[in-house]
């Protein structure tokens, strides 16, 4: 709880210099850790809230960036996916056009995500495991500790979801469960 007052304290005192020298980026770095705060403390309206924030007064596209990936992991979390696969395809299109692999990679697990959620579980589990491997080899392990924490997720939905499909998406998804779910 201490470190989650602090990076409130720390993201407060970004915005109120960043207001005081019209100091845009340290508004946003501000609204971010003010968000991560909330999100840390389960308030997701205010995690939001910050996150938005920080993408509205954002004049630099590559700051911008920042909070709009953490606005759509803040929203994940909060089971809300509608419309958030075209948010995070500009955020791969931007990281492959300008290099930002610290945004794309991310944005690229979290696609995974959103696909499975919507019923696309083969293709978002292969996105979610692709982006998992890139980071254990890469020797990321908190990276790759979220990657694992997302995937678990996606099973655990899958799991409790089971009984409650229409046949349809069964039948769809029936390779995906079959080879998978015995092993998740």
């Amino acid at each position: 709880r201490g470190e989650r007052r602090k990076a409130y304290e720390a993201g407060r005192t970004l915005v109120d210099f960043g207001r005081a020298h019209s100091n845009i980026r340290s508004m946003v770095l501000g609204y971010l850790f003010m968000g991560y705060s909330h999100m840390a403390g389960g308030d997701m309206a205010a995690c939001a809230a910050c996150f938005e924030e920080a993408t509205r007064i954002s004049a630099d596209p590559w700051y911008r960036q920042f909070p709009t990936l953490a606005l759509c992991y803040a929203r994940i979390i909060h089971g809300e996916h509608e419309g958030l696969l075209e948010i995070l395809k500009s955020l791969m299109q931007f990281s492959e056009r300008r290099g930002v692999e610290y945004v794309g990679m991310p944005a690229k697990l979290l696609s995974g995500a959103v696909l499975a959620a919507g019923g696309k579980l083969g293709r978002g589990v292969k996105i979610l495991e692709e982006v998992a491997a890139s980071w254990g080899q890469s020797g990321n392990r908190l990276r790759y500790a979220v990657s694992q924490l997302i995937r678990g997720r996606v099973y655990a939905q899958v799991a409790q979801r089971a009984g409650k499909q229409n046949l349809g998406t069964i039948l769809r998804n029936l390779r995906f469960v079959v080879t998978t779910a015995p092993f998740a």
